[in-house]
């Protein structure tokens, strides 16, 4: 059972780990960021004792949160325990992400003690705006792609405010004749 939660659970992770009999893992959220989006590491743990958790993030060598910690309290508690860290809005590219955990337990004396540490990495890309077909450019195939969304039925882009290049909260032919001149023109490229 406890195998086909953590699938059902955890189907789009970026990295995971056991430690001991603890298992955990973490993910970026969404799992297909756009320039557009709040990016987050979304972790969990599973404890069969009592456990403190914290961690340490780096996001291409920067660290972006410190001593993050998760505690199941001075009880025996067991079970998936969950914590969200937010990273923020990252411009387009591809991004590096190293999660550092350390275990303490509860001991006897009544305080904290170290029993260990882990760490995780993986590698995410953060889409830019005007990627209208989610191939990760700003190509031709883009405008096509918009040019069919507007006039043709096509499908919308994932999501639909990638396709407003010229940041003015409405996809229509104007985000068109941006990514034109962006491509074409050397205009200015889109940076919402």
């Amino acid at each position: 059972m406890r195998q086909l939660l953590t699938v059902l659970l955890f189907t789009a992770l970026s990295g995971s780990v056991a430690y001991a009999q603890n298992p955990w893992y973490w993910e970026i959220s969404p799992t297909d960021p756009t320039a557009l989006d709040t990016v987050k590491i979304n972790m969990a743990f599973n404890s069969d004792y009592n456990l403190s958790f914290e961690s340490n993030h780096t996001v291409n060598g920067t660290a972006i949160s410190v001593n993050v910690g998760v505690f199941t309290g001075m009880l025996p508690i067991s079970g998936w325990f969950f914590h969200t860290e937010g990273i923020g809005r990252l411009a387009a590219g591809s991004y590096n992400c190293r999660v550092y955990v350390d275990y303490y337990v509860w001991n006897m004396a009544g305080w904290w003690e170290w029993v260990g540490s882990d760490y995780s990495s993986g590698g995410f890309d953060v889409r830019p705006v005007g990627d209208v077909n989610g191939d990760g450019l700003i190509d031709v195939g883009d405008i096509v792609s918009l040019v069919d969304y507007l006039y043709k039925n096509g499908d919308a882009p994932d999501p639909v405010e990638i396709a407003d290049v010229n940041c003015d909260g409405v996809v229509n032919v104007d985000d068109v004749v941006y990514l034109v001149s962006y491509l074409y023109k050397g205009g200015p490229a889109p940076d919402c």
